[in-house]
C-alpha cells in the first residue's frame, strides 16, 4: 500500500494482505486487508485490558523499510511435518520466472545451507537487492538456480 496510517505516524510503501476468498473468515465483506505484523513491530504494544486499548510506543524499527518477497514466489509448506518448502506459484515476470522456478519444484538448500523452515527461506527471499542460490529439485532432477532479487516497490 502507498501509505497507511496510524494515529500520528504515516508509512509508506506498506506490504498488506488483500483477502480475495469467496467462503471462510477471509471472504468478509467488511475486512479490507491485513497490515499485520509488518507495522506492529515498529512498536512496543502494550495491552490495557482494562481501558480496552493498545499503548503503540515507537522503537528502534520504526522507520526502518518494509521488507517482503523480492523473488515472486509464493511458498508453502505441507504438513504435517513442515520439512519440504515447495513453489505454490510463481509471479509472472518476477525474478523468480525470469530465473526459471516453476510451481511444485522443492527448495532443498539457500545458498548451500539445507533444511531450512519455510520462515527462513521466507527471509532470505526477502533481501531485495542482493541473489542467492538456490538447490531445487524438480521431479527427480536436481538443479542450482541464481536468483536475483528485487523489490516489488520498483
Amino acid at each position: 500500500m502507498p501509505h497507511v496510517g496510524l494515529g500520528p505516524f504515516l508509512f509508506s510503501r506498506v506490504v498488506a494482505a488483500v483477502p480475495e476468498a469467496s467462503s471462510g473468515a477471509l471472504s468478509n465483506a467488511t475486512v479490507a486487508g491485513f497490515i499485520g505484523a509488518g507495522v506492529l513491530k515498529r512498536f512496543t504494544v502494550t495491552w490495557d485490558y482494562t481501558g480496552k486499548r493498545m499503548v503503540l510506543l515507537p522503537n528502534r524499527t520504526l522507520s526502518e523499510p518494509f521488507e517482503t518477497d523480492a523473488s515472486g514466489l509464493h511458498l508453502v509448506s505441507p504438513g504435517p511435518q513442515y520439512q519440504i518448502v515447495a513453489i505454490d506459484s510463481v509471479l509472472p515476470g518476477s525474478p523468480a520466472a525470469q530465473a526459471g522456478l516453476e510451481p511444485g519444484d522443492e527448495i532443498l538448500a539457500v545458498d548451500e545451507v539445507s533444511g531450512l523452515p519455510l520462515w527462513k527461506v521466507s527471509e532470505a527471499l526477502s533481501k531485495a537487492g542482493t541473489s542467492v542460490v538456490l538447490t531445487v529439485q524438480r521431479k527427480t532432477t536436481i538443479l542450482k538456480i541464481t536468483q536475483p532479487l528485487r523489490s516489488p516497490f520498483q
